[in-house]
């Protein structure tokens, strides 16, 4: 069973705290997408780029999809 997709918005915080909205199918699968996209942004002076068991990352809002 394919569970539904949500949208979620996860507060990544490395030496400041940046959103990031990503849709995923479960809360853990939404942290690590969003530690991905967040890992990418290069040119991004909030991306320290240190070690990633170093950051907080927690989920602050969940949105149902509409179809």
């Amino acid at each position: 069973m394919i569970k539904k997709m949500k949208y979620y918005t996860v507060m990544i915080k490395e030496e400041k705290e940046t959103p990031v909205c990503v849709k995923a199918n479960t809360e853990e699968r939404a942290v690590k997408l969003a530690h991905g996209i967040f890992c990418e942004r290069n040119d991004d002076p909030r991306v320290l780029h240190g070690n990633v068991d170093n950051w907080e990352s927690y989920v602050t809002k969940v949105e149902e999809e509409n179809d």
